[in-house]
Order: structure tokens, then sequence, then C-alpha cells
């Protein structure tokens, strides 16, 4: 009832021209937090409510800074357009690749950010269902964009700086702007462009991030939890589950030690539990009971429904 009074006294208007107005930005320091108070406003005017999104969907500009439209520049103003199309099929289905294409753009050229990877997040999944033409439009744009966008320490060089990510950062480190963070949003990114058989998306991606690459990591012996499960998420959905016929997901070394690996993390959840009772549990905010219940389990499940999976477990 407050979303549509607001509305209907067009509150949104006179915050979004207020947003328009100029200021010193290297002297005035009251005016930035006034900056955030209202694009707070703005996501909670907007949030679970179709038709306030529609209204501010309305007044972005990303071309130029119109007055008394929302501009799309700074990670605050990305924020918003977030919020402006959460769980808004009918906006994520016609999200234009302009709008794409200037958030991976703003990337590139401003900074690797988890908070620009949730927007692209956000428009090719709503309410757990993909939506097949912004999978496609993001996944293009993602594999067709800079080094400086596509940062999966893929090669030798800079997988030591990954191992090196993972053997000093704790999971409590794991902010929107560290480099670790942006990485594992980005391959939750790909795992959800290619989820739902899409094969147009799924070639895309698995060029991206190989069987051979996603083993290692997998395997590394201070790989976070974090980041297993953002991998196995894509080994799901782009490898094993995959409407494209992935003939590395059937290679018996690979899958050994994947398994080995996860027996490994599902004895470390055994172990967790029994501990519960009288000390503090191995993982807090149950990361590590996240990733075997659910992404370990669906893994599972879909690798042994595959036809090949008899012969896989023979051979294994």
């Amino acid at each position: 009832m407050n979303q549509q009074l607001l509305r209907n006294m067009r509150v949104h208007e006179y915050v979004l021209g207020f947003l328009s107005v100029p200021y010193d930005e290297k002297n005035d320091t009251e005016m930035p937090k006034l900056v955030t108070l209202s694009h707070e406003f703005l996501r909670s005017f907007c949030r679970n409510n179709i038709e306030n999104q529609f209204r501010l969907y309305k007044r972005v500009s990303i071309e130029d800074a119109k007055e008394g439209c929302l501009r799309v520049d700074t990670m605050e103003e990305v924020a918003t357009l977030t919020a402006i199309f959460k769980n808004n099929r009918i906006l994520c289905q016609n999200v234009s690749e302009e709008v794409i294409a200037h958030i991976v753009n703003m990337i590139e050229h401003k900074a690797r950010s988890s908070i620009y990877i949730e927007f692209l997040q956000t428009v090719v999944m709503v309410q757990e269902k993909e939506i097949k033409s912004a999978q496609e439009k993001v996944a293009q744009e993602i594999c067709s964009s800079s080094d400086d966008v596509r940062v999966y320490y893929a090669d030798s060089a800079s997988f030591e700086q990954l191992k090196q990510l993972m053997q000093n950062t704790g999971p409590e480190d794991l902010t929107a702007d560290h480099p670790l963070r942006y990485h594992i949003d980005l391959v939750r990114l790909l795992a959800l462009c290619t989820r739902g058989r899409n094969s147009t998306t799924e070639l895309k991606c698995a060029s991206q991030l190989s069987m051979d690459h996603i083993v290692r990591v997998l395997t590394f012996p201070y790989c976070l939890i974090q980041v297993k499960d953002a991998y196995l998420q894509f080994m799901l959905h782009c490898y094993i589950d995959a409407d494209a016929e992935m003939k590395d997901v059937d290679n018996v070394d690979f899958i050994e030690r994947i398994m080995k690996n996860i027996f490994s993390d599902i004895q470390m959840y055994i172990a967790s539990l029994s501990q519960m009772k009288t000390e503090k549990p191995l993982l807090p905010n149950s990361a590590l009971e996240k990733y075997v219940c659910y992404t370990v389990t669906e893994v599972l499940i879909r690798l042994f429904e595959r036809p090949s999976a008899y012969q896989l477990i023979v051979e294994i």
C-alpha cells in the first residue's frame, strides 16, 4: 500500500529529479550520503512491485544524463537498475543488448565488481526460471568481451594467482569488490547462462572454462567451498545436464578426481555435524552444508542419469 501511495504522489519522480542535480563530488561530503539514501528509496519503492518497476524503467537512460532520468554510470545506479529488473519476467525477457553491453563496458572500464555481475545474473533468471533470450545476449557479450572482463585464471601463470587468492582469502573477505568474489560470481553467471539446456550458450561458455581447468580448480587443496560451489554449478549446467554433447564429462580421469574430492567434502560435512553439539561448526553460514546437500547432490543425480553413466562407473 505504501508503494502505491508513493507512486500516486509521484515521489519517485522528485527523487529522480534530485539525483539529476549536479554537485561538487570532490568537496561536498553530505551530498553522497543523500544520493545513497535516494537510491535506497528507489530500490525499496520497486521491490516486489511490478508496476513501480515499470515506472522506473521508463526513466532509465544509458546514453546521457537527462534530467529526471536514472542514468546508469555508477555502482549505486547499477544496483538500483538491478532492483528494477529483479523478478520482473517481462523486463528481463526484453532487456536490450545495449543495456547488457553498457554494463559489461562498465566492468571493463570502471571496475571488476560483483555489483555489475549481479545485474547480469538477475536478467537471465527469474524466480528459478531461465530467460533464454537474456541468457544468449549475456553469454554473447561476456564471451566476446576483453580479458579485463573474462577473468578465469585459466592459463598456468594466472592460475597461480587464483591459488594465492584462495589460499589467502577467507569467506568473510569476499566483499563485492574482492577479485575472488568477482571470479566466483562470473563463473556463477556462466552457470546461469547455460542452465536449462541452452545449446547456444553451452557451446559458448564451454569455450571459456574447460573441464581440465574445472578439475584443476576443484582439486586444489585450498579451494574455498564458495569457489567449488560455483564451479560445480557450472559443470552441472554446461557439461552434465546439457543439450549439446560434451564428451569431456565422460573423461574417466576427470570424473574420478572430482568424485574423490566430493567424497572428501562429504566426510568433512559429516565430521562437522558430529562437532556441532560441543564445538563451533567448521564452516559458518552453512556454506559446506549448502554445497554438499544441494549442489553436490544435484550433480551426482544428473551425472548418473546420463546414458553413459554405467560405463563411466565400470571404468572408475
